[in-house]
């Protein structure tokens, strides 16, 4: 099986992102934010960065997914769940009982849909899941490359899975 995640670029280097979303520390801390999200069903997902796509590939929701929303106008071609992005400003016809900021460090996109958000729809961010601010090199730009410089890498042997790395220094 293959997951449709982007782990490195040759723009920016390795992705901290996922290093975050996958980090052992906060795993538990998402899969609890996952599945409280999936009990609000519906739920809609506001997606300004492009993290929604990761998150997806690595936990599964299984919610009901009723809208999702990007803040850049080029995003407007993307598709989550078969579902083609809003723009943001659309956010305030939503049917869902709950949504999804889908990005760390979340102030500005909370203050992007404050004022359009309807009333009585729980908003969560990625802030839940976070490392403690003790084990960040800089804590106020959580995904800053130098929070997550460690590769982890988890292996799994058994009578019937063995694990292979193949690494290139880039």
């Amino acid at each position: 099986m293959t997951l449709a995640i982007t782990t490195f670029s040759n723009e920016r280097g390795p992705s901290a992102l996922f290093k975050a979303l996958g980090h052992p520390v906060t795993a538990l801390a998402l899969s609890a934010l996952v599945e409280r999200l999936g009990q609000a069903d519906p739920v809609a997902v506001f997606d300004p960065h492009g993290h929604a796509a990761d998150l997806f590939a690595l936990f599964a929701p299984a919610w009901n997914l009723v809208a999702y929303y990007v803040q850049r106008i080029e995003d407007l071609g993307r598709t989550l769940r078969d579902l083609p992005a809003q723009p943001v400003s659309a956010i305030g016809g939503t049917t869902a009982r709950a949504i999804l900021i889908a990005t760390y460090d979340a102030a500005k996109a909370l203050a992007a849909i404050a004022h359009g958000a309807p009333r009585g729809v729980a908003v969560t961010t990625l802030d839940e899941a976070r490392l403690p601010d003790r084990m960040l090199a800089n804590p106020a730009r959580y995904l800053d490359p130098l929070n997550f410089a460690t590769n982890l890498a988890l292996f799994r042997d058994d009578d019937l899975t063995h694990t292979r790395l193949v690494t290139a220094n880039y």
